[in-house]
């Protein structure tokens, strides 16, 4: 299939799900955004961008808010002064382009009035949502205290109504980012022409510029809640040939700027994922990793392990010199992501070799990073000018490594700041890929176009699915029934208070119990192999020993004939070291992944036995007078987001244990003695993680599931109210739906 083939078959779905927005837009949205499958204009233009023989070599900056995105930009572009300003929350957070440009500039795109039309009519819902959610939990308190006898200061209940409603709305993170963005678009009081004078940005330097940008893109910026992204043009040797794009990330909560976001990265040829060493490959940065390879078809990717500095400082991790410390600290993070991205792919098999790469290069594909010991390196003759973040690190790397940061030792302490800082291997890094430019764009085009040919064979048989779904509940739906279901389900909104509530709190107990023995178990087994492996690897050898036998006589027959000596067998135990530290090693990755796997299949099992659970609490409260399918498909979306967890064991104590092919005798049994206490330390790592987790569960999963369930099956019942209204012309349309669809 060629591009234009390709491009008219993404042209054609995506008229068709325009075309049929009201009865599937919400869950075909959300297979979009799943899928990544990009709008047309912007599929043609992606292509256009890699076959365009001048093109710049795209980089894209990915990561998390706060994960240090902008700290590693200011320390690559800009020697470490802080010209990009760091996002307090996602909705701060700017989608930026850096590239060369002949003076200091800028470009600013603010959202059009469509944007801010959508961003408004989203707040809408939430503020209607959320009188809802308010009236209801107002009913649900109220008869609370009337069966308690409970008597509660006015001022104090409403604060309680609202606190409780928020938390519930919390599951609609779109709908209440939209209500953030819009109160802050509210008060920023500026006209269109306005606006559009000041999109353009010119400076003197960079230190101008900066000052400008933060108008628009500072945490507190006049214009930060209008702007969608910028393009930043410097004079910079650096930049030429490249366009850097910095994200605010993907899922991104507004949803015109994430549109852009996807759009960019379609284009880009080499992507690093920026992740805290601290929270090293979390859930959420293995999505977007997974999001950018399957759904944009890109290869090159290099992970970061950002505010490395942070890790310097922990009694798992601090050694003699930082350098030491570092090494240890890489290791760990290397091994994590290894055994991370294996356990991804064992997990879902879709993501095929995606991550082979990584997984076979290990620790080289991983650099650490740290901006704040830039800045540090770069003003340390003038200590005075340091932030109070700046200072704060400071202060704690003299602390751990005394003679190595010290102010008095200026040349020595450059050299440990700018070996955290690592500023150099990133830039080399970006120097190799602007070298392999050529064959990285060419297999950029065979890549993107494998991932979105498969993206669209997916999406067309999943809207299928939908479009017959739908199809099969309008016609079996009676509209009389249906407002009956959406009385009742109000009415009864307290009761599920209770029975729901009640269920979430015997499975959430029940979940911890099964966690803790499952790990445990799997722990307990992988100990009982490796400590075997570390008591029955040495073997008894019989010695023979000679010693000379006291006495005169015993001297002179030494002497005359070689005798006065005695022999004496011995047993002595001999063992081979490298195989019981190999064993080690292997018993941490093992122990790892069981301890991940068992997790994974406990989770996976016990959320299954609370949607059960909670299906039958709602079929007893309401019986048949709410379709099965709705409260199914509500209850598996609210279910799936209870959380999940990544265990990982360092084993890098094991390079303490001697390195010798043999051992024998009292040196043997040194080793033994060693390699067992180092297998405790682990054991102990993996039982303080298990303990760590379990109890986290406690805080992790919410008190209520009551108030996500009701809001959401009355929004599904209004959806199909409206659709059943016109029963029979939906049905039609539907039908074409899927006719236009299997001819594709």
């Amino acid at each position: 299939m060629n591009l234009e083939d390709l491009v008219a078959i993404n042209r054609a779905i995506e008229q068709c799900v325009d075309r049929n927005s009201d009865l599937v837009g919400r869950d075909a949205n959300l297979l979009l955004s799943r899928l990544g499958v990009s709008r047309s204009t912007e599929l043609s233009h992606a292509f256009a961008q890699l076959v365009d023989e001048n093109r710049l070599l795209q980089i894209g900056i990915v990561g998390r808010v706060k994960a240090g995105k902008s700290s590693l930009l200011n320390a690559l572009i800009f020697n470490g002064q802080s010209i990009l300003p760091k996002a307090a929350t996602p909705m701060t957070a700017a989608l930026t382009t850096l590239t060369h440009g002949d003076t200091f500039s800028a470009q600013v795109q603010f959202y059009t009035p469509a944007d801010r039309k959508d961003i408004s009519e989203k707040a809408a819902q939430f503020d209607a949502l959320l009188k809802d959610t308010c009236e209801r939990t107002a009913k649900t308190l109220r008869d609370r205290q009337q069966r308690t006898g409970q008597v509660v200061d006015e001022q104090r209940f409403s604060e309680q109504v609202e606190r409780e409603a928020l938390r519930a709305m919390r599951a609609d993170a779109a709908l209440m980012a939209a209500h953030d963005q819009h109160e802050r678009m509210r008060k920023t009081r500026v006209s269109e022409k306005a606006l559009a004078e000041l999109a353009t940005i010119h400076a003197a330097n960079l230190e101008d510029l900066s000052e400008q940008l933060k108008d628009f893109v500072g945490a507190d910026g006049r214009y930060t809640a209008l702007t969608k992204s910028v393009d930043i043009f410097l004079p910079l040797d650096s930049l030429r040939d490249i366009r850097i794009t910095d994200t605010p990330g993907l899922n991104d909560p507004v949803q015109s700027r994430e549109e852009r976001t996807t759009a960019l990265l379609s284009e880009c040829d080499v992507v690093f994922i920026v992740s805290p060493a601290g929270q090293f490959l979390s859930e959420q940065d293995l999505q977007m990793m997974g999001r950018i390879t399957r759904s944009e078809g890109i290869q090159e990717i290099a992970v970061i392990a950002s505010q490395i500095d942070s890790q310097m400082h922990g009694e798992d991790t601090r050694r003699d010199t930082p350098r030491q410390s570092l090494e240890s600290i890489n290791a760990h993070l290397a091994e994590h992501m290894v055994s991370t991205l294996r356990r991804l792919k064992t997990t879902n098999p879709e993501v095929g070799s995606t991550f082979d790469k990584l997984i076979e290069q290990g620790g080289k594909r991983v650099l650490h990073t740290s901006g704040i010991c830039h800045s540090l390196a770069a003003k340390l003759a003038g200590p005075e000018r340091w932030d109070g973040s700046e200072q704060a690190a400071w202060n704690n790397l003299h602390g751990t490594y005394r003679e190595f940061f010290d102010l008095e030792d200026p040349d020595r302490s450059r050299a440990q700041l700018e070996l955290l800082a690592n500023t150099a291997e990133v830039r080399a890094l970006i120097e190799e890929v602007r070298y392999r430019k050529q064959s990285i764009v060419e297999s950029r085009i065979e890549q993107l176009t494998a991932a979105k040919r498969q993206a669209l064979d997916e999406l067309g048989v999943a809207l299928i699915q939908l479009a017959r779904q739908k199809r099969e509940q309008i016609t079996a739906t009676d509209l009389a029934s249906l407002r009956k279901q959406k009385r009742s389900l109000s009415d009864k909104a307290t009761t599920f208070e209770y029975d729901l509530d009640s269920c979430l709190e015997e499975w959430k107990l029940e979940y911890r119990k099964a966690q803790s023995s499952a790990l445990k178990k799997a722990l307990s087994n992988a100990l009982k192999v490796a400590y075997g492996a570390v008591a029955y690897n040495p073997e008894d050898k019989t010695q023979e020993i000679t010693t000379e036998t006291p006495g005169a006589f015993n001297w002179v027959a030494r002497n005359l004939w070689n005798g006065g000596r005695q022999t004496t067998r011995k047993s002595i135990k001999w063992l081979y070291p490298n195989q019981i530290k190999g064993d080690i090693i292997n018993f941490a990755r093992t122990t790892k992944e069981a301890l991940q796997a068992e997790s994974s299949e406990v989770t996976v099992e016990h959320k299954k036995k609370l949607t059960r659970a909670l299906a039958d609490a709602v079929s007893r409260t309401l019986g048949d007078e709410i379709e099965l399918a709705i409260v199914i498909r509500s209850l598996r979306s609210i279910v799936a987001r209870l959380p999940s967890h990544t265990f990982s064991l360092d084993a890098t104590s094991v390079k303490s244990l001697r390195n010798d092919t043999t051992l024998q005798g009292t040196e043997a049994e040194r080793f033994i003695e060693s390699a067992t206490n180092c297998l405790a330390e682990l054991k102990s790592d993996a039982s303080r993680q298990i303990s760590t987790f379990t109890d986290e569960l406690r805080d992790a999963i919410p008190d209520s599931i009551s108030d996500q369930f009701v809001t959401d099956v009355l929004a599904r019942i209004e959806d199909l109210e409206q659709q059943i209204e016109h029963r029979e012309l939906t049905k039609q349309r539907l039908d074409r739906m899927v006719q236009e669809l299997e001819a594709l």
